[in-house]
């Protein structure tokens, strides 16, 4: 996208360590969001449900890393934080670009 077409939606929390997530369009079928990440800003771990997104980097650079699902034990209860479950192991890392798109949706990392 040009420059002029993205930058008037740039909006910073004034935490340096939330991200912003700035709504540039929406209709019935989909939502436009400038997600500004302040340098070396970082979300929890969480997936996207039944959601997915594209994702275009225009500017700096951002890097996700993806998991395997954990297994749990036979103790864990849906919607109860009891039992518990194997440690996060690293699935793929990557960075995106300035310029680089990526598809995300859980199914397929």
């Amino acid at each position: 996208p040009r420059d002029e077409e993205w930058k008037r939606y740039i909006h910073w929390d004034p935490s340096p360590k939330k991200y912003t997530r700035n709504l540039m369009f929406s209709n019935e079928f989909m939502d436009v969001i400038l997600m500004c990440w302040p340098a070396g800003c970082k979300s929890s771990i969480h997936d996207h449900d039944e959601s997915s997104c594209w994702a275009y980097c225009v500017e700096g650079e951002v890097k996700e890393i993806q998991y395997h699902v954990p297994k749990y034990d036979s103790t864990i209860e849906t919607g109860n934080a009891i039992g518990r479950c194997t440690a996060l192991r690293e699935k793929c890392v990557s960075t995106l670009r300035a310029g680089d798109c990526a598809y995300v949706r859980n199914d397929i990392g």
